[in-house]
């Protein structure tokens, strides 16, 4: 990373898929279905544990690592006291997908 600061050299896709920057290279004429399908995939997921760990991952540059243990304990400990965390186990129990709207 410090190279590309450093040097503003420019990248292609590949490269920047072997280095780490991108974590996927589609077609141009396929990046907006795969966009959608991602986000999705993301949408699936309870929104205030994706608070939380948008939150944690934030907090964790600045955090030495028990202040971020320390953060992420008490998200976790909000997370398993949430309606969403019940709604996604009485949807395991029941062996369908979790519904988040209803929440």
């Amino acid at each position: 990373a410090r190279e590309l600061f450093y040097t503003g050299r420019i990248v292609g896709a590949q490269e920047a898929l072997e280095m780490g920057i991108v974590t996927k290279v589609v077609a141009p004429d396929q990046l907006m279905d795969e966009t959608l399908a991602f986000a999705r995939e993301i949408a699936k997921h309870p929104p205030t544990v994706l608070t939380y760990t948008k939150r944690a991952l934030r907090q964790s540059y600045s955090n030495t690592i028990e202040q971020q243990l320390e953060f992420e304990w008490a998200n976790q400990k909000m997370a398993l006291r949430s309606a969403e965390f019940r709604e996604a186990s009485a949807a395991f129990m029941e062996k369908r997908e979790p519904d988040y709207s209803k929440v």
